[in-house]
Parts: structure tokens; C-alpha cells; sequence
């Protein structure tokens, strides 16, 4: 596959992170994934917090003139991005069966079962045949 991700070298708006609407715990069987939920005390209320100051922040270092390569070194990873791919069909189908697996990540999860519907409208025909076969 080949990736282009946006970059905010280039591009300075609409900054947008993602928001847990839960707190999952760590996996006690597994290196990756999770395990049941953890109590929120006051989990949601810190991070927005932190995300408020990092958003403020980059908007300030841009808005007083911070080159765009600088000033994003402020954003968390939770920063939403834009990526183009272009992958052949057997690889691409590849990845979905792992990223679709009970055991991988579960945001991973529900961005590859997104992806094989879509999948599924392009192209029913080889996406039953590769799962089938």
C-alpha cells in the first residue's frame, strides 16, 4: 500500500480529537487490547482539559505567526487525520481479516469493519469470495 497523510505542516484547520465516550481497562491476557471498563473518576473531565490546553495552544502558536512544523508539536495523538491509501485488493483484504479479529484493538475493530462494508457495496462479489474462500 501507499499512504499520504495529511499533514499539518500544511494544512492548520479544523483540528479535531477524539473523545472516549468510555474507559476501558488493560487486557490481563494480552499485550494489545483491553478488558471491561474502568471508573471514570474524573478520567473524562482530565482529559478534555488536556485537550482544551493543547488545542488553545496550537491555535495561539499559530494565530501569533509559529510556523505550522513547529507548532504542531503541541497536539496530542488523539488528533484526527486524514490518510489516502491505495492498495490492491488481496492486501487490502488481508489487513481487514486481522483488523477485524476478536482480538485486535477495538477501535481498530470498528474502523475495519467500516471499511469491509464499504468494501462490500464497491465489490460484493470479491469480498464474498475472499472470505468464502
Amino acid at each position: 500500500a501507499t499512504i499520504n497523510e495529511l499533514s499539518r505542516r500544511y494544512e492548520t484547520d479544523d483540528v479535531e480529537v477524539y473523545m472516549p465516550t468510555e474507559w476501558r481497562g488493560k487486557s490481563e491476557t494480552r499485550k494489545q487490547g483491553s478488558s471491561g471498563l474502568v471508573d471514570d473518576i474524573g478520567l473524562t473531565a482530565g482529559y478534555e482539559q488536556v485537550m482544551a490546553v493543547a488545542l488553545s495552544t496550537y491555535n495561539f502558536m499559530i494565530g501569533v505567526g509559529v510556523a505550522p512544523e513547529q507548532a504542531r508539536i503541541v497536539l496530542p495523538l488523539s488528533t484526527y487525520t486524514v490518510w489516502r491509501w491505495k492498495i490492491d485488493f488481496h492486501n487490502l483484504m488481508h489487513m481487514l481479516k486481522l483488523r477485524t479479529a476478536e482480538d485486535t484493538q477495538w477501535q481498530t475493530q470498528q474502523y475495519a469493519n467500516a471499511m469491509l462494508e464499504v468494501m462490500k457495496d464497491v465489490a460484493p462479489k470479491l469480498v464474498e469470495a475472499y472470505t468464502n474462500g
